[in-house]
C-alpha cells in the first residue's frame, strides 16, 4: 500500500521486486486486497502485464493506516534509550537506501 501510494500504480513484478517476495505470494496478496476493494488490476499497454493501483476506498483509508503505523512506531521507540533509538534510525535509513538502490537498478 505504501509503495502504491508513494510511487503510484505499477506492475505486479515491480511490487515483487520492491518487497522481495515471490510472484505467487504477491498474487495471493493482491487477490485478497482486490476482494477487500483496496486495489485493482488493470491491463497495461503490454497486455501481458497487469498494472496494480489503489482504489478510491484505499486512498480514503490510507491516512488512517499511516497514522496507526506512526503511532505504533512512536510507541515502540519511546521505551528505547537515545543510543538504541539512534541505532534503529540508522538501520532504517540503511534499509531505505538499499530499497532505493534496488529501484534504480
Amino acid at each position: 500500500m505504501y509503495y502504491l501510494k508513494t510511487y503510484g500504480s505499477c506492475t505486479q513484478t515491480e511490487l515483487c521486486e520492491y518487497l522481495d517476495v515471490e510472484a505467487p505470494t504477491m498474487t495471493r496478496n493482491i487477490k485478497r486486497l482486490e476482494q477487500m476493494g483496496l486495489i485493482k488490476r488493470v491491463t497495461g499497454k503490454d497486455h501481458r502485464k497487469n498494472i496494480v493501483e489503489l482504489t478510491s476506498q484505499a486512498l480514503k483509508q490510507y491516512p488512517i493506516w499511516e497514522q496507526a503505523a506512526n503511532q505504533l512506531e512512536e510507541e515502540l521507540l519511546k521505551e528505547l534509550s537515545k543510543q538504541k533509538h539512534d541505532i534503529v534510525e540508522n538501520i532504517t535509513k540503511n534499509l531505505i537506501r538499499k530499497f532505493k538502490y534496488r529501484e534504480n537498478k
